[in-house]
């Protein structure tokens, strides 16, 4: 059996940046994630600038593009806005790996599946041991399963479900090493509550000829009305078809149509219990993603260097001051106010 003082299961972005931040601070510890990195995963790749504060790095060593979204539009019903703003995102599967890799701690590809308690010890699939144990595998965390949802399970209403995929345009040729930060001349655009869709929908072109496209919306209000987010979905695809916003490839590809690429997300809503002894929960795993626009990125971040913290520290962190310190960045960014406005 391994022994290690923490195990953080879950190398995304929470995970990655507890580990390096605990690795920073001189301690042990080891990764483990069901995947190997890089690992591709969707999404529209939102982050504040001061991610790269909060990773003691700074923006001109990333060695991936960063794209620079000048050009917002906002599409409603009746209502169409289009605004100057400065934004930044990313595409996952370079920035996750990234993470990961500069945190330069140990990592093993291994699904969690089983964990006991023996005395101090956290013991999982009767292979490791930790005294800390930190879940940052996302929302279907073996660590929160098993030691948190029983004692504060997560409101079933602030379930998100959302579909996304990312793929290069044919018409744009594929820059393979793009300048690190790349002004995006086309706008990124957004649909909020896209016919009917408790949620909202959004294309984010993004540097080398990437786009990502996508929509999420709440699972129980969905239900609730009768639909499907498949149905919105590809009600989506038949608009961006309609638009000329899809090439050929993804349009004649009946993976994309019938079973696009999904995940779930708890946003912060309710009780949240984020630390029982020595074990702690992050990002995803928490419900840490934004109620407005369920931007988890940059939260994720906060959350693992604060439980980073509080094992370094050696002394318990109060729900109550983890709850009072992410909740300040939980408020709606500037784009993210405008577009709660178009919520209500």
């Amino acid at each position: 059996m391994q022994d290690v003082e923490t195990i953080v299961v879950g190398g995304g972005p929470a995970g990655a940046s507890c580990a390096g931040e605990l690795h920073r601070q001189g301690r042990e510890v080891l990764v483990l994630d069901k995947a190997v990195f890089p690992r591709d995963k969707p999404c529209a790749g939102w982050i504040s600038r001061e991610v790269w504060k909060l990773l003691h790095t700074d923006q001109a060593l990333y060695p991936y593009p960063v794209s620079r979204i000048h050009s917002l539009e906002i599409h409603g019903r009746r209502l169409h806005l289009s605004f100057p703003v400065s934004l930044q995102a990313i595409r996952r599967v370079e920035f996750d790996h990234w993470i990961l890799s500069q945190s330069g701690v140990s990592v093993l590809p291994h699904r969690v599946e089983t964990i006991r308690t023996e005395r101090e010890w956290f013991i999982l699939d009767e292979q490791f041991r930790c005294r800390f144990l930190v879940g940052a595998g996302g929302t279907a965390c073996p660590v929160a399963r098993a030691l948190f949802r029983k004692a504060v399970p997560p409101l079933t209403s602030s379930l998100i479900v959302a579909f996304a995929e990312e793929f290069l345009l044919s018409t744009i040729p594929y820059t393979a090493s793009p300048l690190p930060s790349t002004p995006i001349t086309e706008p990124c655009r957004i649909w909020p509550l896209f016919r009917g869709l408790p949620g909202y929908a959004w294309y984010v072109p993004k540097a080398g000829g990437w786009v990502n496209i996508g929509l999420g919306g709440n699972a129980f209000r969905v239900r609730r009305e009768g639909h499907t987010l498949i149905e919105y979905w590809k009600l989506f695809l038949e608009h961006l078809s309609e638009k000329g916003m899809l090439d050929s490839r993804i349009l004649l590809d009946k993976k994309v149509w019938e079973h696009p690429r999904a995940h779930g997300y708890y946003l912060w809503e309710g009780e949240r219990i984020l630390q029982r002894g020595n074990a702690f929960i992050a990002g995803d795993a928490a419900g840490l993603a934004t109620a407005d626009m369920g931007e988890g990125i940059s939260n994720a971040i906060r959350s693992g260097i604060l439980v980073a913290e509080a094992i370094v520290l050696g002394t318990p962190i109060r729900y109550a001051a983890v709850r009072s310190e992410l909740r300040r960045y939980s408020e709606p960014w500037p784009v993210n106010r405008i577009l709660s406005i178009l919520y209500r």
